[in-house]
């Protein structure tokens, strides 16, 4: 049995009794492959609920990342590559607004990857860079996820991640993100995320509770 998280060349595959997509689009992927229906399942990806964070340990970290207390925290997590698209999240947050409904607006990444360096660095060239907060690779993101007010998938290819999961877990933020496959990553695609991003981000800044339970503004 082989199990698919994403829309891999399925040559590699042919060996296997069955196949598992973690989302209906990769499980269509497979069968418009050739790969035979029967043995095609659709199994999706599941994380751990969390453990509530305190309002001590909340306050601490907004501290430590220099955030004031009225700030609009926007989050991405993930691995800092290309395909992840963080190029494409900068550039967008460089075309937001400083605040939003009288709130700073701020971003935060958590992660770890090839282009982690050279994305500080653009970042602290920038007028807007005291305004990204780069907090590494940490191997608890809770506390990230329960400060955020806005969780922001970027990734130009991503058919379900896990961070999406881990996100409407411990927090009851909105949500920005696309699933599937994007093929050509272009200035539209970035003024679409701009747009989703400025509507999200308007608003997170006072519809924060239970937004995400209701799966969107009111």
């Amino acid at each position: 049995m082989a199990r698919l998280g994403g829309y891999y060349a399925l040559k590699h595959f042919h060996h296997a009794h069955a196949w598992i997509g973690n989302t209906k689009d990769l499980c269509d992927y497979m069968i418009r492959g050739g790969l035979a229906r029967k043995r095609v399942y659709y199994l999706g990806n599941f994380v751990d609920l969390p453990a509530p964070v305190a309002p001590e340990r909340l306050a601490a970290l907004r501290a430590a990342l220099d955030i004031p207390e009225d700030g609009l925290v926007v989050l991405g997590v993930g691995r800092i590559n290309l395909r992840k698209g963080f190029t494409d999240l900068l550039d967008t947050f460089d075309r937001l607004p400083a605040q939003v409904r009288g709130r700073p607006l701020h971003l935060v990444i958590v992660g770890d990857g090839p282009m982690y360096r050279e994305l500080v660095k653009q970042t602290r060239r920038q007028a807007w860079g005291t305004r990204v907060h780069w907090a590494g690779w940490q191997s608890d993101p809770d506390p990230y996820y329960a400060l955020a007010d806005l969780f922001v998938c970027p990734s130009r290819h991503e058919p379900l991640g896990n961070v999406i999961l881990e996100a409407m877990g411990p927090w009851q933020g909105g949500g920005v993100h696309g699933y599937g496959r994007c093929p050509r990553v272009d200035d539209g695609r970035r003024k679409r995320l701009g747009r989703a991003l400025r509507r999200s981000c308007s608003h997170g800044a006072c519809y924060r509770p239970g937004l995400g339970g209701r799966g969107g503004p009111p």
